[in-house]
């Protein structure tokens, strides 16, 4: 799973420096951003080898003549997009493997390295305030033998950020996830042969918990051309069950996955303005 992740966000950061590399193409695609309106006396109209140029603002675009014509930037401050996500998120699970690998249950201890995959969106303004939300899910298993344990966390809410630095391709942007997922620890102490020998001998239990969260995270996006784009983000989950317990067929026991948390990493790729 780890090579998988390496793997993925090399090809990433190669789609990212492809995009730099080569013709500058970005001024051909101005009508993405722009159309007529009047000019402010504080925007200037230059002349290169490769024509008429117009600045606005600081950003330069090649005018189609040379006459005189209006800009007015379309969607040049607006967010609006979502597409799937993969993460990594790093576990503390020293207590539950201490468990899982004691003298009495000899299970094979987890990793704590989960993968997640899922997805979600935001909406707003590229320097100021969005809003969206995401949800992911993952899983770790071990075995050993007919001994089987499995971790499942799912998670996800409702996302605010406020955008902190931006250009024509790229944004920065500091926010937060708040909502709330759960857990479910599944372990299997022998393989069964068919659904009698599970009803007449237990082979195994499942504790199921639920967690309220907060993630404070920044994320950085870049616009790979048209209505792409990927978005690569960092942050750490907090989580705070409740209760404190888990849950096994309505009867509540010790969660021995309680209050966990640990940083997470993510890689969206957007579709979208």
């Amino acid at each position: 799973m780890e090579k998988k992740i390496v793997v993925l966000f090399i090809v990433l950061s190669m789609l990212i420096v492809l995009s730099f590399s080569g013709e500058d193409v970005w001024a051909n695609e101005a009508n993405e951003y722009v159309k007529v309106i009047e000019f402010n006396e504080d925007d200037k109209v230059n002349n290169k080898e490769s024509g008429k140029v117009i600045r606005v603002g600081g950003e330069e675009f090649l005018a189609d003549s040379d006459e005189n014509f209006e800009l007015e930037f379309v969607f040049d401050n607006f967010r609006a997009n979502g597409g799937p996500m993969l993460g990594l998120l790093r576990l503390d699970l020293s207590s539950l493997n201490e468990v899982l690998t004691g003298d009495d249950a000899k299970f094979k201890a987890l990793s704590e390295d989960m993968i997640l995959f899922g997805g979600g969106g935001v909406i707003g303004s590229r320097e100021g305030s969005r809003i969206g939300g995401y949800g992911l899910s993952g899983k770790l298993s071990s075995s050993d033998g007919e001994k089987r344990a499995a971790l499942e966390i799912n998670y996800g809410g409702f996302l605010y950020q406020k955008g902190l630095f931006a250009t024509k391709r790229t944004d920065i942007a500091f926010g937060a996830l708040l909502g709330g997922g759960s857990t479910k620890l599944e372990m299997r102490h022998r393989r069964v042969d068919n659904a009698e020998d599970v009803i007449n001998h237990p082979a195994g239990s499942i504790l199921e918990s639920s967690f309220i969260l907060f993630e404070p995270r920044v994320d950085l996006y870049y616009k790979l051309g048209g209505f792409t784009g990927v978005e690569l983000g960092a942050g750490y989950l907090l989580t705070y069950n409740l209760s404190g317990e888990a849950e096994i067929f309505g009867t509540k026991v010790d969660d021995l996955v309680e209050n966990f948390s640990g940083p997470t990493i993510t890689a969206k790729f957007s579709f979208g303005f």
